[in-house]
């Protein structure tokens, strides 16, 4: 499957999981086969970073967690040589519909970029 055919809200996974590369998983949202645009999930909060977000559902993101499930509300490019990508599952519409009330209006930004913005906190997200 080709990034292109991918819809809004499918999960994927790439191919290349180091910590610097795909290593989460994310929820496409747009973009193409050489700029993927997705937020990122995660199992974890992350209490000294304000940018995560509780998940009304819970997505099985590892082995080990059938917990809650977050995501990152930044809208994140991905790189194609983190792939190739494949589509694991979909993400509920309500979830869907959340997540895009918090990246609505943000342009992308690259995984780089987003450690730099959040190295003291999360501006957008103060809470």
């Amino acid at each position: 499957m080709y990034m292109n055919d991918f819809k809004k809200g499918d999960i994927l996974v790439g191919t290349e999981r180091k910590r610097s590369e795909a290593k989460h998983f994310i929820v496409f949202i747009s973009g193409s086969k050489e700029i993927p645009n997705g937020i990122i999930l995660t199992h974890t909060p992350h209490e000294d970073i304000k940018c995560n977000f509780k998940l009304n559902d819970k997505y099985r993101l590892s082995n080990s967690n059938n917990g809650d499930s977050y995501f990152v509300a930044h809208l994140i490019e991905k790189v194609e040589s983190w792939g190739p990508y494949t589509k694991i599952n979909r993400i509920s519409k309500r979830d869907l519909i959340l997540i895009e009330s918090h990246i609505k209006g943000l342009n992308p930004i690259n995984w780089f970029q987003y450690k730099n913005y959040t190295k003291k906190g999360c501006p957008n997200h103060l809470n």
